[in-house]
């Protein structure tokens, strides 16, 4: 196995993609689910790789690579055995293009957002416990202010999406209408750069297959787009897709990360050990 490891949240669109990514690749890789609901992003084991606490990571040789597009780059850039980019440059700016447009989808906006009424509370509950700790925590371990910090500006921005109905409106047309647009893509392409899969449909992919176990209705119910449905069966039937769908954890909602969260005390964050 390479001296490669992944940490990463299972149910979240980066960890679909890079997982597939890595697949496609050929690329053995040590899986580690980081599941911040239950502190794990604040271990001590895992703030010594990374200070800030990002979600995910990928740690190569003792070198760490932070954030999706990044650590795509970073695995095509140094995994050159099996290429997903085309040569020619007009196709390799285009499927730049296609990387985009896939990252920038809002499908963990659109999941909160979009969450029952019920879950909301729960889930809320959940988050202000995280804030509490995390504002607590730099009193005796000021070399985490900074980490701190950012955590809590995100989960601040979490609160504002669970259950807001005006966000979901937003999230789910602004995902309903690049799916329209891959989907006429795909109407005449295997894939999205024609006969070649590439670094695009690993992006893509991952991100519908995430959207379908999310198990959304309305316009987000991947089965109005039978074209996208056999694209990601197509892709998934591939070899390159086996360690990926061996690997596959989420059961398609989140209650069963919330069930793991650890009580909210400092002591349980910092001294949880993997």
């Amino acid at each position: 196995m390479n001296n490669l490891d992944l940490y990463h949240f299972p149910p979240t669109p980066a960890s679909y993609q890079i997982r597939l990514f890595l697949g496609e690749k050929g690329v053995t890789w040590n899986d580690f689910h980081i599941n911040p609901l239950a502190g794990d992003d604040m271990r001590l084991d895992y703030l010594s790789l990374d200070p800030m606490a990002r979600r995910p990571i990928l740690v190569h040789n003792g070198c760490l690579t932070a954030g999706l597009s990044e650590i795509i780059t970073y695995i095509d850039q140094y995994f050159k055995l099996i290429s997903l980019a085309p040569a020619d440059t007009d196709n390799y700016n285009r499927m730049i293009r296609l990387i985009e447009f896939g990252v920038a989808l809002p499908l963990v906006t659109a999941r909160l957002a979009c969450l029952p009424q019920w879950m909301v509370p729960i889930l809320k509950r959940c988050l202000e416990g995280r804030i509490a700790i995390l504002n607590k925590i730099p009193r005796e371990n000021p070399e985490l202010t900074e980490a701190c910090r950012r955590l809590i500006d995100e989960e601040r921005g979490l609160l504002l999406v669970l259950g807001n109905q005006d966000i979901a409106k937003k999230a789910t047309e602004k995902i309903a209408d690049r799916l329209k647009k891959i989907n006429q893509v795909l109407e005449k392409r295997r894939f999205l750069l024609g006969k070649r899969y590439s670094m695009a449909d690993a992006v893509w992919v991952g991100g519908l297959c995430c959207l379908r176990d999310y198990r959304l209705s309305g316009a987000l119910n991947l089965e109005q787009y039978p074209t996208l449905v056999a694209y990601v069966d197509r892709c998934l039937r591939r070899p390159g897709a086996e360690p990926y769908l061996k690997s596959k954890t989420t059961p398609g909602h989140w209650l069963r990360w919330m069930a793991e969260a650890i009580p909210a005390t400092r002591e349980n964050l910092l001294e949880r050990k993997a």
